[in-house]
């Protein structure tokens, strides 16, 4: 569902409109003379191909997005792999928009371009803004609990933080509307909303990390998102991350925040406030979730093993 937004929403809607869009590796095809004249691949970003398509935007190349070319593709099978994937692009947003930020933003783009082009470059910090509202959520809560009028309320008030979130929701539903034409999907998506959005909240903590990586160095290893059969497997993922004491870090972090909104859950709850106590405890369902995923992840798989074939016999 997620992808399906992307394709057919978002990347359509930036072909049709004249903005810069990216390059997909699912399915595309570039002119060589384009290559060239922007300046080749370069692995000072690890989202190459995004570097690419804005440096060959700048100098007039022409992107054109095929919307009715299907092109079958794989999904990660793992949530370890999904955070891999994740955090790659989001780490690789962040140093494509400390790169070409400044260039575009001088260029002689018209305004219209070069905004969206900041939108969609520094679309990662909203992670960091993800993981303070969870952190200050509850807090906040306590605070105007006893004074429920004024500005203050009215302003930030919880029913306005999810009607804020509607334009996602419309998003998402827009994408399975418009993949098969029929509502039944978009009215899927509108049920399912509340829980991906929890879920990705809770995906806010891997990005934000990729987020502080993204803006303190430059490059990095690429490591492929594992797709299908053995080569799904988390442990050997994790193993060519060398980052298993950052998984658990952030795991842990999950794990905290998802006890904070689930103790503002029952404090609310015993306040008699039943609206409040179903949005923490979804919220931190979420994180639950993902730090659950993940700790499955993390734990031996003998079966697994068993399937490898030994040493000797290879």
């Amino acid at each position: 569902m997620f992808l399906d937004a992307h394709f057919i929403v978002e990347q359509a809607a930036r072909c049709e409109a004249g903005l810069f869009f990216n390059f997909n590796g699912t399915a595309g095809i570039w002119r060589r003379a384009a290559l060239e004249q922007a300046g080749g691949w370069s692995a000072d970003t690890v989202t190459e191909d995004l570097d690419l398509s804005y440096r060959a935007q700048l100098r007039g190349w022409r992107f054109v997005y095929l919307a009715d070319y299907a092109v079958p593709s794989e999904l990660p099978e793992t949530i370890t792999a999904f955070k891999s994937q994740q955090r790659r692009w989001t780490k690789g947003g962040m140093q494509v928009a400390r790169k070409q930020l400044r260039t575009i933003l001088a260029s002689d783009q018209p305004a219209r371009i070069k905004r969206e082009a900041a939108w969609h470059l520094c679309v990662g910090f909203v992670h960091p803004l993800l993981v303070a509202f969870s952190l200050l959520f509850v807090p906040y809560l306590l605070l105007v609990g006893a004074r429920p009028e004024g500005w203050f309320w009215a302003v930030f008030n919880p029913l306005n933080l999810l009607v804020l979130g509607g334009g996602s929701v419309a998003f998402y539903v827009a994408g399975q509307y418009f993949r098969t034409r029929e509502w039944r999907e978009g009215a899927l998506w509108l049920v399912l909303s509340p829980v991906a959005m929890a879920f990705g909240l809770a995906m806010s903590v891997t990005c934000t990390v990729a987020v502080i990586e993204g803006l303190a160095t430059r490059g990095g290893e690429f490591v492929r998102t594992p797709k299908g059969g053995r080569a799904a497997d988390a442990r050997g993922l994790l193993r060519r991350l060398r980052s298993r004491t950052l998984v658990l870090a952030v795991t842990a972090c999950e794990l905290a925040l998802g006890g904070l909104l689930l103790w503002g859950a029952f404090y609310w709850e015993r306040m008699d406030s039943e609206y409040l106590a179903f949005v923490l405890s979804l919220k931190a369902a979420g994180y639950f979730l993902i730090a659950a995923l993940t700790t499955r992840d993390l734990l031996p798989r003998r079966a697994a093993q068993d399937e490898l074939p030994s040493p000797a016999a290879a």
